[in-house]
C-alpha cells in the first residue's frame, strides 16, 4: 500500500477500513500467561513462578507468541527456571539458526515493502538505532547515517521514520526515536552483527 503513492496513486486505498492496533499484553496479563504456562508444564521456578514469569514477560516485551515459545523450550528440556535460565532461553531463541520465531521476517519484509532507496534508508535507520542504548532525535540519526553513507534528505528520513513507526519497528517520544520492542532490537543486533 505504501508504494502506491510512489507510483502516482493519490487516493486513499484503505479509506473504508478502520485502523486497529493490537498491542502486546500488559505486564500483568503477560505475567499471568507465563505463570499459567509454567505451571501447566509442571516446571520448577526459582524464586517463584510469578517472579520468573514476570521476568520472562519483560524480556519478550509481553508478546504472547514469544512467551509460549520460551516456555515450550524450557518444557522440552525440563529446565528449572530462574531469571538467568529465562534470559538464556530468550537469547538462544534470538540466536537460533533455524529461526523458530521467524525473526528474520523483520529484515526480509523490508525488501518487499521498502524498495530501492527507501529500503537502504530504513536499514540505516534501524542499524543506527540498534547500535545505541538511548533514543535519538532526527538530527542525530542523520549524523550517524552520514558517518556510514551519503546523508539522506531530511524529509526522506522523516518519511521513513513515520513508515517504520506505522510498521511497528519504532516508537517516538518527545521527538526521540527508538525501537518499539527491545526484543526485536536485540534480534536486529544479532542478525546485523551490531555490537
Amino acid at each position: 500500500v505504501s508504494s502506491l503513492p510512489e507510483s502516482g496513486y493519490a487516493n486513499a486505498p484503505l479509506n473504508d477500513m478502520g485502523v486497529f492496533e493490537i498491542p502486546p499484553l500488559s505486564l500483568g496479563d503477560a505475567t499471568f500467561l507465563g505463570a499459567s504456562l509454567i505451571k501447566g508444564e509442571s516446571l520448577v521456578a526459582t524464586p517463584s513462578v510469578d517472579a520468573v514469569a514476570e521476568e520472562l514477560a519483560a524480556l519478550v516485551d509481553c508478546v504472547p507468541f514469544y512467551i509460549h515459545h520460551v516456555v515450550d523450550r524450557a518444557a522440552a528440556s525440563q529446565l528449572e527456571l530462574s531469571s538467568a535460565t529465562v534470559s538464556t532461553l530468550v537469547e538462544e531463541l534470538i540466536e537460533d539458526e533455524m529461526d523458530q520465531l521467524n525473526l528474520r521476517y523483520y529484515r526480509e519484509r523490508l525488501d518487499v515493502y521498502y524498495g530501492g532507496p527507501s529500503k537502504t534508508l530504513a536499514l540505516h535507520v534501524l542499524d543506527v538505532l540498534a547500535g545505541v542504548d538511548e533514543s535519538l532525535a532526527v538530527d542525530r540519526i542523520l549524523e550517524l547515517i552520514a558517518s556510514i553513507d551519503v546523508p539522506p534528505d531530511s524529509e526522506a528520513l522523516r518519511t521513513i521514520l513515520t513508515r517504520l513507526i506505522q510498521d511497528h519497528y519504532l516508537v517516538v517520544d518527545k521527538s526521540q526515536y527508538s525501537f518499539r520492542f527491545s526484543f526485536i532490537k536485540r534480534s536486529w543486533e544479532h542478525q546485523r552483527g551490531i555490537l
